[in-house]
């Protein structure tokens, strides 16, 4: 059995638009299917989660969706994770993606056919020859700054995390009606710019603690920590152009002491990562990195803001999802 999951609003509706054109292709297959539509009360968390728990079997879920879609997909396997401490969903789930968003950068880091048929047909020859692969995840938990204590929620992500500037650019993109608008015009990665100029010019940058593999970094007035498993965010950015997802390790990026001026001057060269090497920008790997801040901080994990934070713990999770691609 194949379920799939569709965000139709995906990229102005671009969504329900893929799953009619797919439908002849996934009706030729001759394969048992069900669909399952997300919508603004009924998330892919809540559908994975009501999912697992009917499904006991092996299942392949396809998600039809941009990066946010297969996050919350990854929020719901959490729930029922947490709510079922002795079935591990990731022993059992097989994830295919079709991207179908505004973004997208988790496909364009796996070099994904562009049109979504393609893509699909491109996952359905994986499927039929068994070629499932292990991709790593990355796990942020909140720590509590009186008690540093990990707090008990765990939100896992696909793309990346981060903490300051991207993380003020997602959350004035989760409701920006820009973005809503060039989204309808196929254009919606445009909004990301223009957000981007108004945040470089009013995000926070304090100073910083990051610390990775036991050393602690004391990082003056920091715009950004970004946490990354595939190369791009943010719609096509690419923060850290060696990341890859099943190398057992997260990529890292962050601003020390460097001007807002200089920011939005290096910035237009992370699209092609000639960023790299720029005093001021400080790009390294780890297994587990925790970013404090003194003050509280937006926090992203895969584009979606759930709150601010002072400190969080991220760490990666080795080969913990299993991916056709």
């Amino acid at each position: 059995m194949y379920y799939f999951i569709i965000n139709p609003a995906s990229a102005k509706g671009s969504g329900r638009n893929t799953w009619n054109e797919l439908m002849p292709l996934i009706e030729e297959e001759h394969i048992p299917y069900r669909r399952y539509y997300t919508e603004k009360d009924r998330g892919a968390d809540l559908i994975m989660e009501k999912l697992l728990g009917k499904d006991r079997d092996e299942i392949t879920v396809f998600v039809m969706g941009g990066d946010g879609t297969v996050n919350s997909f990854l929020h719901g396997m959490r729930a029922y994770e947490k709510a079922h401490p002795d079935d591990d969903p990731f022993k059992r789930v097989k994830l295919a993606y079709v991207p179908v968003g505004s973004a997208n950068d988790m496909a364009k880091a796996l070099e994904y056919p562009e049109k979504p048929a393609d893509a699909f047909l491109s996952v359905m020859d994986k499927l039929k020859n068994g070629a499932f692969r292990k991709m790593d995840i990355g796990s942020l938990t909140y720590i509590d700054p009186e008690s540093e204590s990990l707090k008990d929620e765990i939100r896992y992500f696909a793309v990346s995390c981060g903490m300051g500037f991207d993380a003020s650019v997602c959350a004035e993109a989760m409701n920006s009606k820009m973005k809503k608008v060039l989204n309808g015009i196929g254009l919606g990665k445009l909004s990301y710019g223009g957000i981007s100029i108004k945040q470089l010019m009013t995000s926070h940058m304090p100073d910083m603690e990051v610390i990775t593999d036991g050393e602690t970094r004391n990082v003056k007035s920091c715009m950004m920590v970004t946490v990354m498993n595939h190369k791009y965010q943010g719609g096509g950015v690419m923060f850290t152009p060696d990341a890859v997802d099943d190398d057992g390790k997260l990529d890292f990026l962050y601003t020390e002491e460097m001007k807002r001026a200089d920011v939005a001057k290096i910035l237009p060269k992370a699209y092609s990562g000639a960023h790299v090497g720029t005093p001021g920008i400080v790009i390294g790997t780890t297994e587990e990195i925790r970013i404090k801040s003194p003050d509280p901080l937006y926090v992203h994990t895969d584009g979606e803001v759930e709150t601010r934070a002072k400190e969080i713990l991220v760490k990666v999770c080795p080969g913990r999802l299993t991916f056709a691609g």
